[in-house]
């Protein structure tokens, strides 16, 4: 894990979290493919998203 952005319940709606390209260290990361995931109940989605800087 690079770092976990939200992790708490929150009310039916629509979200936009930014990430900046750090780690939980406050590190920034490399360029590359990183994959996020997004849980909502039992649901649970992955995917991937490229970090250019």
């Amino acid at each position: 894990m690079i770092k976990e952005l939200v992790n708490e319940n929150l009310s039916p709606g629509s979200y936009l979290i930014r990430w900046n390209g750090d780690n939980k260290f406050g590190n920034n990361v490399s360029s590359g493919v990183y994959f996020y995931e997004v849980r909502n109940g039992t649901n649970k989605f992955v995917g991937k998203m490229n970090l250019m800087k």
